[in-house]
């Protein structure tokens, strides 16, 4: 997805997903440059989806760590 033309670059930020999408992130990152996720992802599969959207960089939350050990 693209931002419409001569739409600014933009970094999306977002947080405390707890492994559910709302689908409403496709249309509010579209376009944006990178993503920020500032922890508590849940799920890896939460990741992919934003990944599809922009380069994403995480940062692990509390509810993170647990599962993320084992990869």
């Amino acid at each position: 997805m693209e931002a419409p033309f001569g739409s600014p670059p933009f970094i999306g930020v977002i947080s405390d997903t707890h492994s559910h999408y709302d689908d409403q992130l496709d249309e509010l990152f579209a376009g944006a440059v990178r993503i920020v996720h500032a922890g508590d992802v849940g799920t890896i599969d939460i990741l992919a989806r934003l990944r599809a959207l922009a380069p994403v960089t995480v940062v692990a939350g509390n509810v993170d760590l647990p599962f993320w050990d084992d990869d």
